[in-house]
């Protein structure tokens, strides 16, 4: 979970044990959050076919 660096001294009011169960990322800005949550999507295992779009979906779609 990604919160506000401001907002360390707040994790005193979670239980214990959520805070245990939890990572728990600070971030001073917007990089930072970016740099943790958006990471690279894993490899695909050779033999398994590419996944294709789906569908468009929307009112264009049902037209």
């Amino acid at each position: 979970m990604i919160i506000p660096a401001a907002n360390i001294g707040d994790l005193t009011e979670l239980p214990e044990h959520v805070r245990n169960k939890v990572e728990i990322v600070p971030a001073k800005t917007m990089r930072e959050v970016l740099a943790v949550a958006l990471v690279k999507a894993p490899r695909r295992p050779s033999g398994i076919p590419p996944r294709t779009p789906s569908r468009a979906r929307g009112p264009a779609a049902r037209a």
